[in-house]
C-alpha cells in the first residue's frame, strides 16, 4: 500500500475529516452545508 494512503488511513476520524475541510478550501459553514449538517443557533 501507499505510505500515503496508509497514514491517512491511521488517523483519526476527525483529523481525517479536518484534512478533507481544509484540502477542499471550506470553511465550517459550508462543510456543513456539503454534508447536511446544521446546527441551530441559540
Amino acid at each position: 500500500m501507499d505510505k500515503q494512503l496508509l497514514s491517512y488511513i491511521a488517523m483519526s476520524f476527525p483529523a481525517r475529516f479536518l484534512q478533507l475541510r481544509k484540502n477542499n478550501n471550506l470553511t465550517q459553514p459550508q462543510m456543513a452545508d456539503k454534508i447536511g449538517i446544521h446546527i441551530r443557533k441559540k
